[in-house]
């Protein structure tokens, strides 16, 4: 009986050596450090991104859209942020009567270093919210994705 069980028990242990390893699961953003500079809704527009201390705070730089601003670069601190596991979500504040609501999640993109665009990845709901003259809001939705541009790396470090 005892032989028949090693024999039983060797086999086991040699079944378990041969299975293949678990895929591992991509990286998530979950603990890292998300900070940095994002694409935006149109070239050379960005999102600025700061975590310090489990704390969100940033802006976005845009360029004005109304006749009095019109291609004028904008920054637009946020109002409020909040960053929980891998949801994400901010409000800017109010300049010429616009301003951006964001709820989303942050996930590790496809890049394999943050020396690449898209180490993070952020997509979600962006509400662009519009004041007119008389005071009237509208809102236009969308769904986006914000990629992480490059970090500059440094070559004396090398």
């Amino acid at each position: 009986m005892r032989a028949r069980l090693a024999g039983i028990a060797g086999f086991v242990l040699a079944a378990l050596v041969a299975l293949p390893a678990p895929a591992q699961a991509p990286p998530q953003a979950g603990d890292q450090d998300i900070s940095g500079t994002y694409s935006f809704v149109h070239d050379g527009e960005t999102l600025q991104l700061n975590l310090e201390d489990g704390r969100v705070d940033g802006w976005v730089t845009r360029f004005g859209e109304d006749e009095s601003d019109k291609g004028q670069r904008i920054d637009q601190f946020f109002d409020k942020a909040a960053l929980r596991g891998d949801q994400i979500s901010f409000t800017t504040k109010v300049i010429h009567g616009v301003w951006f609501d964001f709820q989303g999640t942050v996930a590790r993109g496809p890049a394999k270093s943050r020396s690449e665009e898209g180490y993070f990845v952020i997509r979600g709901t962006l509400r662009q919210y519009t004041t007119d003259a008389s005071r009237k809001v509208t809102a236009r939705e969308r769904q986006v994705e914000f990629r992480l541009f490059p970090e500059e790396v440094d070559k004396k470090s090398g």
